[in-house]
């Protein structure tokens, strides 16, 4: 069995230098599910039009490369979906 190693990333801001629309979509296609409001450009517009509390983006990498994103923010000791 070999152990890989996973990095985590936090992200503050939807940031397309750290973390491009296109490595978010091309990852969310590989799911189960593709769906429009886990898309960047949907959670972006969503966070800038409804969000408020601190914005929480965990990006977990794979040998550098993105395997999975959680969009959250965290508001009065509580986290959140971005979206919900």
């Amino acid at each position: 069995m070999v152990n890989k190693l996973i990095k985590y990333r936090l992200l503050d801001k939807f940031d397309e230098d750290q973390l491009p629309p296109k490595v978010w979509n091309n990852l969310l296609s590989t799911g189960s599910s593709d769906v429009i409001f886990m898309t960047w450009q949907w959670q972006k517009v969503w966070w800038e039009v409804f969000g408020h509390g601190k914005l929480l983006i965990i990006a977990a990498e794979e040998d550098g490369k993105p395997i999975a994103i959680a969009p959250l923010f965290a508001e009065h000791g509580m986290i959140y979906f971005v979206g919900s």
